[in-house]
């Protein structure tokens, strides 16, 4: 009686099989393959790793405004720079090659 209920079990197993491969196909069900127990916890250390580097959150409120600051003061160079290079147009490659 063991070996049949055993045959039975082996027998569901290859019927459930192929419908589980044409969900793959699909893109929607495959976002929803991914959200099975076992692969969320393959994608968590990725996801942690990602959100790990934000500069601000660690430093003390007094680093992040000095931070902050030197990032708006980098933008404000870069922006006098470029309209350095906008008014001076074409001309500017001449120069160089003199």
């Amino acid at each position: 009686m063991t070996l049949t209920r055993k045959r039975k079990v082996e027998e569901v197993e290859e019927v459930e099989a192929p419908p589980a491969q044409r969900r793959r196909s699909t893109r929607s069900t495959n976002a929803a393959a991914s959200n099975s127990r076992v692969k969320v916890e393959d994608i968590e250390p990725t996801t942690t790793k990602k959100a790990a580097p934000k500069k601000a959150a660690a430093k003390s409120p007094r680093q992040r405004g000095s931070l902050r600051r030197r990032s708006l003061w980098r933008r404000r160079e870069q922006e006098k720079e470029r309209r350095k290079r906008r008014s001076l147009g074409p001309r500017r490659l001449q120069r160089r090659r003199l």
